[in-house]
């Protein structure tokens, strides 16, 4: 009967021995399942913010554009329609005109811009060509845009 008891003895121990190992690995399994969901988040996080950094960097390039475009309507409403077709047309022109000549002067001091636009006045929304086959080809281009 001790020797049964004995046995029965040494296999609690066994069982104990084995439960604790066994929890010893679950215990290690739920750090590491903790570990790699805490780098899942930080890539979800990551990515998140690469997306975010994206959208507004496509926004601003969206404005810069509607800018850049805004800024030749001030010369005439049809303005970037026009240069979007000159730009099309390139290679009908022996050399692509210059302008709107707006676009190239910078005036120096604040208070001569009033002056310099009654000077100039609607020169300023013109184009310079080299010769008279793209001043024709040009004509065209601005008579299609309304211009």
């Amino acid at each position: 009967m001790e020797a049964k008891f004995d046995e029965a003895k040494q296999k609690e121990q066994t069982d104990k021995e084995k439960y604790q190992k066994a929890m010893e690995a679950s215990a290690e399994m739920d750090r590491l399942v903790k570990e790699k969901e805490a780098k899942e988040r930080e890539a979800k996080e990551t990515v998140a913010r690469a997306r975010t950094e994206l959208a507004d960097l496509n926004r601003q390039k969206n404005e810069l554009m509607a800018t850049k475009a805004s800024g030749l309507a001030k010369y005439h409403q049809n303005m970037p329609r026009a240069m979007d077709m000159i730009q099309r047309s390139r290679n009908q022109f022996k050399q692509l005109p210059i302008g709107p000549l707006g676009v190239h002067v910078k005036v120096k001091r604040q208070e001569w811009s009033r002056i310099c636009e009654v000077i100039f006045g609607r020169n300023l929304n013109g184009f310079l060509v080299t010769n008279f086959e793209d001043q024709h080809t040009l004509k065209s281009i601005l008579q299609k845009t309304a211009w």
